[in-house]
């Protein structure tokens, strides 16, 4: 757990072997085996406060990740990094899918689709991925032509995902459908605009006034 939970939980004592529960009366309990430093997570000017734990992937499975990578360098500069995690673990997903981003950003769009062609998955976020990659590389037409397979889906458990569409459009310059579907984002608490403030997904509407008032609107402003 954080450290503002262990404070918030028990004071001033050692909470290592001591237990919580979390949600309803009647979850399991759970014990605590360490504490971490608040970090920075949801907003990269912010120290987390929340109540945040950490669970083992095995003991609670997650249906997806997500890496953020923040860097004042070019984005050229962490395609070394992220081969070289993968020569650590050639099948780590999200590693691949930052590297592919790497060479987009830097208009190597031949590797970038190359990298993607070896994560073996059709979800929603990777669809929108490979969208995104095309729409940066200047493939308009073929980045088009994923968004209408996104908006076509409805495969559980990930569903349409408005807001990786919002992106999408944005991205291709029609800013009044990228808002109307992150107003329906909004509505259907779509999970993917959990990093909205942060990720570059949205940079083309952030001028936009819109922008702002969805910040708000979601209390991340």
């Amino acid at each position: 757990m954080l450290q503002a939970f262990a404070h918030q939980a028990f004071g001033a004592d050692d909470p290592i072997g001591r237990r919580v529960r979390l949600g309803r009366a009647d979850s399991s309990w759970l014990t605590v085996v360490g504490v971490s430093p608040d970090i920075m997570q949801n907003d990269p000017n912010r120290v987390e406060k929340d109540l945040v734990v950490y669970l083992p992937n095995r003991q609670d499975p997650m249906r997806g990740a997500a890496i953020i990578a923040r860097t004042r360098v070019a984005p050229t500069s962490a395609i070394a990094a992220f081969r070289k995690t993968l020569e650590l673990n050639p099948g780590f997903a999200a590693a691949r899918e930052m590297l592919a981003c790497s060479y987009a950003a830097a208009g190597r769009k031949a590797e970038a689709l190359a990298e993607l062609e070896q994560v073996k998955a059709s979800a929603v976020e990777h669809v929108a991925m490979r969208a995104w990659i095309l729409g940066v590389a200047g493939d308009t037409a073929g980045s088009r032509r994923l968004i209408q397979e996104l908006q076509q889906r409805s495969d559980p458990p990930y569903g349409n995902h408005p807001a990786a569409v919002a992106a999408l459009h944005g991205m291709l310059g029609d800013s009044d459908r990228a808002f109307a579907l992150l107003d329906q984002a909004y509505a259907e608490r779509d999970w993917m605009l959990r990093d909205v403030k942060v990720s570059p997904l949205w940079d083309s509407l952030r001028k936009d006034p819109r922008f702002p008032k969805l910040l708000q609107q979601m209390h991340l402003d």
